[in-house]
């Protein structure tokens, strides 16, 4: 999910170290919450919540069945 742009920092931070001309990120649900400068090249779902909710992804056998505000 893709809610501050945190995770996303985290996770791009060691394949900077090799100087990638481009890298790609996909996320399953966009939060529309940014608080760093990171935008996914693909998204599954847009969702516009508050930084309060939770948002739930049922998978099965490899297969998103939904996603779900809790």
């Amino acid at each position: 999910m893709a809610n501050s742009g945190k995770t996303l920092i985290y996770g791009l931070k060691p394949l900077l170290e090799y100087y990638p001309r481009t890298i790609q990120t996909l996320v399953l649900v966009e939060r529309m919450h940014k608080l760093y400068p990171v935008k996914p090249d693909y998204v599954g779902l847009s969702i516009a919540t508050t930084p309060k909710d939770h948002i739930q992804v049922e998978v099965s056998n490899g297969e998103v069945l939904g996603a779900y505000i809790g």
